[in-house]
């Protein structure tokens, strides 16, 4: 292990939104799985999302659905390290498994100093994408109703009915 990468460890174990875990550093700033991982002077952030039919309560979503909101997130997450600020070359990938889509973004931190509010950056890029992509009209569960209760209580809005889908985009 190198010194660097032991430097980018310890700036993970002392940040107020990480928890050491035997795969990495868990990022507890979001309602996703998102977990940072340091490996060869590199961050891997992966961020697991549920799949747009699992939290739909009551209902079956079309594949053409199903297909189109996957693309549309696809789309949007490949612009995640430049709308979190982030600069160079950062590898991103978009898996689905099972009932889940996991994105990953693998970037050289640029300092010790800062991976923790890059790591940040990357999943409120992706928490936010992931509800901006939300389709009105359908049911959902948790988490999203709680996403969408907070993005309207962050919008100052007390019309947002959470079980019936996003808010118009």
């Amino acid at each position: 292990m190198s010194q660097i990468e032991d430097r980018l460890r310890n700036a993970l174990s002392r940040h107020d939104k990480f928890r050491s875990q035997n795969s990495g550093y868990e990022y507890t700033g979001t309602a996703f799985d998102v977990t940072a991982i340091v490996r060869d002077g590199e961050c891997q952030v992966r961020v697991v999302l549920p799949e747009l039919d699992t939290v739909v309560q009551n209902e079956t979503v079309p594949d053409v659905v199903r297909s189109g909101w996957r693309d549309t997130l696809d789309r949007r997450l490949k612009d995640g390290p430049k709308a979190a600020g982030l600069q160079g070359d950062i590898e991103y990938t978009l898996e689905e498994k099972d009932t889940v889509v996991i994105a990953r973004y693998t970037f050289t931190p640029k300092s010790p100093g800062v991976i923790g509010e890059e790591v940040s950056a990357i999943a409120t890029f992706v928490e936010g994408t992931y509800v901006q992509g939300i389709i009105p009209g359908y049911e959902y569960d948790e988490p999203v109703t709680g996403l969408i209760q907070q993005a309207g209580e962050q919008a100052g809005s007390d019309e947002i009915d959470p079980e019936k889908g996003g808010m118009p985009l």
